[in-house]
């Protein structure tokens, strides 16, 4: 059935975007790439933003705040339990390919932790999120996009983050 949805909120959004913004836009929103058309995907993978319309961690970072804000009306413990709810229905809603369900438990357990208290350490939640994706499906170890996924948010975490950015913003004059 979510599949169904998904199908039909691309035929609409089709209706009010041409060809090949309708495309992308529902691949942004949830990653659908199959309707892109063949020269526009080979144009996105060399011009090297195909990474655009695969659902990661941006995406429900998005869902989880709007609906955390959204719902905080019905307090704190229930709001966090629709937000976890509303993580896993979009992460079926896309497919459920590895980086949104890397991603969706990653953001599940955040908002989980915020609501019991405990500390949320990003690298922390991305090695629980690997370890219950491969116990769930061990042969996601083999899978290429299961480990680019990890390896890109492991090296965003290590490496980088927004506060390694602001930071060198407000420390570098101009």
């Amino acid at each position: 059935r979510l599949l169904a949805l998904r199908s039909s909120l691309s035929t609409q959004i089709g209706r009010y975007l041409p060809s090949p913004e309708a495309e992308l836009v529902a691949g942004i929103l949830w990653g659908e790439k199959a309707n892109l058309p063949k020269g526009f995907s080979n144009a996105l993978k060399s011009s090297g933003v195909m990474h655009m319309v695969v659902v990661s961690g941006y995406n429900i970072s998005v869902i989880a705040a709007l609906m955390l804000s959204g719902f905080a009306v019905l307090g704190r413990r229930s709001s966090a339990l629709v937000t976890v709810l509303g993580i896993i229905v979009f992460t079926l809603l896309t497919g459920a390919e590895a980086p949104s369900v890397r991603a969706a438990i990653m953001g599940g357990l955040m908002v989980l932790g915020q609501l019991i208290g405990r500390e949320r350490t990003a690298l922390r939640l991305l090695i629980i999120s690997a370890v219950i994706m491969l116990i769930v499906n061990p042969l996601w170890a083999e899978d290429l996009v299961f480990r680019l996924s990890f390896l890109a948010t492991l090296g965003i975490l290590v490496f980088g983050g927004t506060s390694s950015i602001i930071k060198k913003s407000v420390e570098t004059p101009r």
